[in-house]
């Protein structure tokens, strides 16, 4: 689920099923934060958003969209872009 990787990839620590389990039914999985389960349905919704209006929005409105959506999970810059691998936690560069 891109849902799942993408949240991953912010350092997220929901697993595949949990992920699951909070995009269909709504349960957040036990021991973990409350941003965390906002940060994957958060990734949903942009996601959703790109898939249904890619063809008629242009890179500023998708990262306007996106933006919003992640308003208060991240300090300072809401969006920016990875220039470099180690930006990126849990990927391996391997």
């Amino acid at each position: 689920d891109l849902s799942w990787a993408s949240s991953r990839m912010e350092g997220n620590t929901y697993n595949l099923l949990e992920t699951e389990r909070l995009i269909r039914f709504g349960q957040e999985a036990s021991g973990k934060e409350r941003k965390e389960a906002v940060m994957i349905l958060n990734h949903k919704e942009a996601i959703q958003y790109v898939v249904e209006n890619l063809a008629e929005a242009d890179r500023e409105e998708i990262i306007n969209y996106i933006g919003k959506e992640f308003r208060g999970l991240h300090e300072g810059n809401v969006i920016r872009y990875r220039l470099r691998p180690e930006d990126l936690a849990g990927i391996s560069r391997e």
